[in-house]
């Protein structure tokens, strides 16, 4: 299991620009600001600045939305970096692997989590990762997509198989 303490932290730009168009109920349409997009550096010096995608928040099951800080948005730009890697992989323009992706989504989560005291969950830390590492996460990491963005339609398939 992942070590709180022990992850890195890295380092948010310009998550005051994080612009979401509301498409359709629980979906949004991510449009990077041209002039100090939103991105993510991690410790090891790995930019990622998430391109255009449409994002429906964290993929929070319906149950665990009953519980505080488990609002699929929540840790909103947290997720908007791990399926910005989702995406690019489905598209074939791989940026990380499936292992990096989850060490990025756990230190990025970390960075949020100690930016406030208020935002620190460690279930959620870990829960986040058995989550992101399972079979289903892997199979979705390993489809490839034939159009990109990947269409909300598709998104939608994807989540329920």
């Amino acid at each position: 299991m992942a070590n709180f303490r022990k992850t890195p932290v890295g380092q948010f730009h310009h998550w005051e620009n994080i612009n979401l168009v509301w498409q359709e109920p629980d979906w949004f349409e991510y449009i990077p600001e041209k002039d100090n997009a939103f991105a993510y550096t991690t410790a090891e010096g790995l930019r990622i600045q998430p391109g255009r995608m449409f994002f429906d928040g964290g993929s929070t099951p319906r149950i665990a939305r009953l519980f505080e800080k488990y609002s699929p948005w929540y840790y909103t730009p947290v997720a908007l970096v791990h399926d910005w890697l989702a995406e690019a992989q489905a598209c074939g323009h791989p940026v990380v692997d499936f292992d990096q992706s989850i060490k990025i989504q756990q230190e990025a989560l970390k960075t949020m989590m100690l930016l406030n005291k208020d935002w620190r969950n460690i279930f959620v830390f870990h829960a986040t990762r058995l989550a992101l590492k399972s079979p289903k996460a892997r199979r979705l990491w390993n489809t490839p997509e034939d159009v990109c963005p990947v269409p909300i339609s598709r998104k939608k398939e994807r989540l329920k198989s």
